[in-house]
């Protein structure tokens, strides 16, 4: 079935389901790597001690757990606590949140 004009429906979903889990992927790993109840890895513990009494990076962090903004925004270059405005003396460099994609 194809609507008028556009592509075969099948196919459009099929993109809108590709995209939608691209953009979904790093918060949804993020929220099962939480789930599993263990201790953060050393890569994300660093990042939460770069993040104490820094209120911009923690309104950030609890922006991304909120959905407002994407995972990836802790992934190094993204985040700002390896340079740029939320800055820490002890921030971490390279791959802050350990991001996987």
């Amino acid at each position: 079935m194809a609507l008028p004009g556009a592509r075969p429906f099948d196919h459009a979903m099929a993109d809108y389901q590709r995209t939608r889990d691209e953009h979904a992927l790093a918060m949804y790993e993020f929220t099962c790597d939480i789930a599993m109840l263990a201790p953060p890895p050393p890569e994300r513990q660093q990042l939460f001690r770069a993040m104490r009494g820094n209120r911009a990076a923690m309104d950030s962090f609890a922006q991304v757990n909120a959905g407002i903004s994407p995972a990836a925004f802790f992934c190094a270059g993204e985040s700002g606590l390896d340079h740029g405005k939320h800055s820490a003396p002890d921030a971490p460099a390279g791959n802050a949140a350990q991001c996987k994609h």
